[in-house]
């Protein structure tokens, strides 16, 4: 409780507009002036106020900046692009309750489109979607990987933080995964990182290898790889195997 008696606010995740794709410095300039002028009321006032385009109001939509505003990304979009376009009539200025309704997003489709537009996602992680069909596949989570003996064949699957390749290396590429339950080590060697030259740089990765482990770190060698098509919720292609 605060001292006035009042309960705290509930915690909410915010992302600054810099996060935004397509959302360069001038438009993002444009939209605090107008924001420090007066709070936004509706998607009307946004429209107006901060002289943005169509295609920066679109990205925006699709981001979900206007959820405060108009619930539901499609329809958020749709009725930002008409105000931008200056409908005339009787709807020029209609509330959300009498709007046409949209499909909603799934959970799925709004956390592809929260990378599309910034890059991360502060719902779900996008291998949680995945997770059914690469259990079924014998693919790891990276807290399974954790319990592996050293020596062990393994693959797992992930979205790639890190691919670096140091010059004190010799060649040899360091590979993180991601996924909802933490993260995994990857070692690649030169001949075969040129070998799955386009494969490794796919954002999605189900990576096969042999478990190595010193003390409490875990990593593994790299023996195959395959990428995965998260919009259609496959791994694409066969793993390239190189013993």
């Amino acid at each position: 409780m605060f001292a006035d008696g009042g309960t705290r606010p509930p915690p909410a995740l915010r992302l600054g507009l810099r996060f935004v794709h397509g959302l360069g410095s001038r438009a993002r300039d444009h939209l605090r002036s107008a924001r420090e002028a007066g709070l936004f009321q509706s998607v009307e006032e946004v429209v107006a106020r901060s002289g943005l385009g169509p295609a920066e109001l679109r990205v925006l939509a699709e981001a979900g900046a206007f959820e405060s505003l108009w619930p539901g990304r499609r329809d958020a979009l749709w009725e930002v692009l008409r105000q931008s376009r200056g409908d005339a009539g009787p709807l020029a200025r209609r509330s959300v309750n009498h709007a046409v309704r949209l499909p909603p997003m799934s959970a799925f489709e709004r956390v592809l489109a929260d990378y599309r537009t910034t890059g991360l996602s502060p719902g779900a992680h996008p291998i949680s979607f995945l997770r059914e069909e690469l259990d079924r596949r014998g693919v790891l989570s990276a807290d399974a990987l954790r319990e592996q003996a050293a020596g062990k064949r393994v693959r797992v699957g992930g979205l790639v933080i890190c691919r670096q390749r140091p010059g004190t290396a010799r060649g040899v590429m360091f590979i993180t995964l991601e996924d909802e339950t933490g993260f995994a080590n990857f070692v690649v060697m030169p001949d075969l990182s040129e070998q799955l030259r386009s494969v490794l740089r796919m954002p999605l990765l189900v990576l096969d290898g042999v478990v190595e482990r010193e003390g409490a770190v875990v990593n593994v060698l790299v023996r195959g790889a395959e990428g995965i098509d998260l919009s259609g919720r496959r791994i694409r292609g066969q793993s390239r195997d190189f013993r």
